[in-house]
């Protein structure tokens, strides 16, 4: 099989490209596809003009001068990293992460879904989920998000990230996998009218703008004078709901002044 080469379009290159390499190396095991052998072999054959083309555009080319960025392009290696960044081995985890079994038409939708905007940091928040594994809860995730942009909506990065966050802690709260798939996608839809109203829960990298349950708090004590850490639980939350950081609060007879959510 061909893979399909545009250095002007790379985004367009890798989403294609899942559509052709994962149905065609499909049978692949697991196992298989950790093999170092095989990605970087095929880097360095078959796919050699391609993997070359891949990182050619002028956006990604002052990159590859660098050592780090050469090896984890052309080499495949163990750190689990390596599955969403060996130019070949990522089209095709990718692939397997996002096969949806349940639409025959088009079981490789989602590679759309991600594709639409910020595909790089999309794929990041994903892969690096707790539930990327699980189709079950990746299914309802993307279906919201396709809810959305498919009707005109484009779901920002602090909105996909804090949802990512979100899920990853009501999977700490419910045991996910006996949940209906529509009752995930409803909690989910509620989320996004909560950011509508108090805003995203993460700005900046990782760190949280909003306090849910299970949020970490760094806090100034006004009276005390000490800095120490408190975890929101459903007993004090509702001294926190809906403050972010530098707010100030007050808890158990102390003015608390909030430094970091995390």
């Amino acid at each position: 099989f061909k893979l399909y080469i545009n250095p002007d379009e790379p985004t367009k290159m890798d989403l294609e490209n899942i559509k052709i390499l994962y149905p065609a190396l499909k049978e692949l095991t697991e196992s298989q596809a950790c093999d170092e052998r095989l990605w970087t072999g095929l880097a360095h054959s078959d796919f050699f003009e391609y993997t070359q083309k891949r990182w050619s555009n002028p956006r990604e080319s002052n990159n590859m001068k660098k050592e780090n960025y050469i090896l984890s392009r052309y080499f495949f290696s163990q750190d689990p990293k390596s599955k969403i960044r060996h130019t070949l081995a990522k089209l095709w985890w990718l692939g397997k992460m996002l096969y949806d079994e349940t639409n025959q038409d088009d079981p490789l939708h989602f590679v759309d879904t991600l594709g639409r905007k910020d595909m790089a940091t999309r794929i990041n928040d994903i892969f690096t989920s707790n539930f990327s594994r699980n189709m079950h809860l990746l299914r309802p995730f993307l279906n919201v998000i396709d809810y959305y942009e498919l009707n005109g909506r484009v779901i920002s990065q602090d909105y996909f990230r804090s949802l990512v966050q979100y899920l990853n802690v009501l999977g700490g709260i419910y045991v996910l996998d006996f949940l209906d798939e529509k009752d995930i996608e409803l909690k989910l839809k509620n989320r996004i009218e909560y950011y509508d109203e108090f805003g995203a829960d993460v700005v900046k990298g990782i760190k949280k703008k909003r306090i849910n349950i299970n949020s970490e708090l760094r806090v100034l004590s006004k009276n005390k004078n000490k800095i120490f850490k408190l975890t929101i639980n459903e007993k004090n939350i509702s001294y926190f709901l809906n403050k972010k950081v530098n707010d100030l609060v007050l808890y158990k007879n102390d003015e608390l002044k909030i430094l970091l959510i995390y």
